[in-house]
């Protein structure tokens, strides 16, 4: 089974019989997969040796001294029985991808030069590796450690080019993208760091050189090489989703090595969006399908929104699809029961892709729906006989009064403040009828079939 860790020292050089400093990188192997760190009495960890001694083998000369320093914060890091212990204080994720840093500083290197293996173990869950670093233990002379931290960028992106020397009157990085391509520090303080880029647009590294110099003597020159790649979504979400027409979708993404972004659908585009970014795909359907445009008839059933990553040489995509749920009728029918005045809604009551044809004393109402779908509904209080039709629902002083017609079977249902069986209209009562309010009802709805087997409803909110 591989290691759900990997261990790494950056760097991974040290001055013999001098005060030292490691950063111990601790990184999620993989890219999409959280890892779950465990408080606890018996909390996972990650546990580090450092060999004591001595001898060219060994690391420090005694029993460390010195602390382990963790980030994230969430972590801490203890020394018992001769080993650093790392651990979480509260129960964490460590993203895909991410890694958890320790910087050992003012470790007593012992004198000796070599090569020492550190072991570091991880405890999670059931999961458990161990790995052995090599730390190199360099002669305290004339001479340079240098390294990149991080050591991979995206497109004109800047890393940190540190170094460290003994012995020196200054320190010369040579490499830069800009200028001479030399810059020189000089020494002491014997460590420092500058920022440092590839600097081009298609080259995929760039090498460095560092040099330590005391008078007209030179160190062994140390080259480091700094890698751009191309951009990565680690992560996106949701994978898919179905909303309503009037709800909102949250979409999330995590990348890496990017160099701007955007967001694409329907023809629209914009540009260095964050995560996590709010959309309607209700609104953004009918923004583009309309009454308006005349092309609400042609509503696909959602919405693709992709997300292009921009970053070295090749773009890395993700696409989000959602489909967008019908628009509910609430009501197509007259405002008294006279059946003069006509009044209607449909929730959203935005919705952009409905209209209302009026005809002497009736009335056609069409919604458009996702999916090259539509849906029709009539009122009229004379010369239909075919298209089911609630013309009248209210309540009047507690008494829920209706009027239908070309109806086969009707059902009343309370909604709210919790919804409840529906409830039968006998035949009798389908054309005009009355009840009483149902007790502690604040929001029915009538729904019927007509003989045509098409459906009709009719909400009304009671407060």
């Amino acid at each position: 089974m591989s290691d759900i860790i990997r261990f790494s020292f950056v760097p991974d050089m040290v001055f013999a019989n001098a005060s030292g400093t490691l950063k111990l990188v601790a990184e999620n192997t993989s890219l999409t997969e959280s890892i779950t760190f465990h408080a606890g009495r018996v909390p996972d960890s990650i546990v580090v040796t450092f060999p004591t001694g001595s001898s060219a083998e060994d690391l420090v000369n005694t029993s460390p001294t010195f602390q382990g320093q963790p980030a994230p914060g969430v972590f801490t890091c203890s020394f018992v029985n001769g080993q650093f212990i790392i651990s979480p204080t509260q129960t964490t994720e460590l993203a895909g991808g991410d890694a958890i840093d320790v910087i050992f500083s003012d470790m007593p290197v012992n004198s000796t030069p070599g090569t020492v293996q550190v072991t570091a173990s991880y405890f999670i869950g059931t999961e458990s590796g161990t790995q052995q670093l090599m730390v190199t233990k360099k002669p305290k002379t004339l001479g340079v450690i240098a390294w990149f931290d991080p050591l991979i960028v995206g497109l004109n992106q800047t890393s940190r080019l540190y170094y460290q020397s003994e012995a020196s009157t200054k320190v010369v990085i040579s490499g830069f993208p800009e200028g001479s391509g030399e810059e020189t520090f000089v020494t002491p303080p014997y460590s420092g760091s500058t920022p440092a880029g590839i600097g081009s647009d298609t080259t995929p590294q760039r090498v460095y050189t560092v040099t330590a110099w005391a008078g007209g003597n030179q160190s062994e020159p140390e080259t480091v090489a700094l890698t751009q790649v191309a951009p990565m979504i680690l992560n996106s979400s949701p994978a898919s989703a179905s909303v309503g027409p009037d709800e909102s979708l949250t979409l999330d993404w995590r990348v890496r090595y990017d160099d701007g972004n955007s967001l694409q659908w329907l023809g629209n585009a914009i540009a260095n969006v964050q995560a996590p970014y709010v959309v309607v795909p209700g609104s953004d359907l009918t923004s583009v399908y309309n009454i308006g445009n005349r092309n609400a008839q042609f509503m696909p059933a959602g919405i693709n929104y992709t997300l292009t990553v921009n970053g070295f040489q090749h773009p890395d995509t993700a696409v989000f699809p959602v489909t967008v749920t019908p628009v509910s009728l609430m009501y197509l029918k007259y405002a008294d029961p006279e059946l003069t005045q006509i009044v209607h809604d449909f929730t959203p009551s935005d919705w952009q892709a409905a209209e209302l044809d009026f005809g002497p004393g009736a009335a056609t109402l069409t919604i458009y729906q996702p999916g090259y779908k539509k849906d029709v509904y009539y009122l009229s209080k004379e010369n239909d006989t075919v298209h089911p039709m609630i013309l009248y629902f209210d309540n009047e002083s507690g008494t829920l009064h209706w009027i239908t017609a070309n109806l086969k079977t009707l059902s009343l249902t309370v909604l709210e403040p919790a919804p409840q069986k529906p409830l039968p209209i006998a035949d009798s009562d389908i054309d005009k009828g009355i009840m009483p309010v149902p007790t502690g009802a604040t929001c029915v709805v009538l729904t019927g079939e007509g003989h045509n087997g098409q459906a009709i409803r009719s909400q009304l909110a009671l407060i």
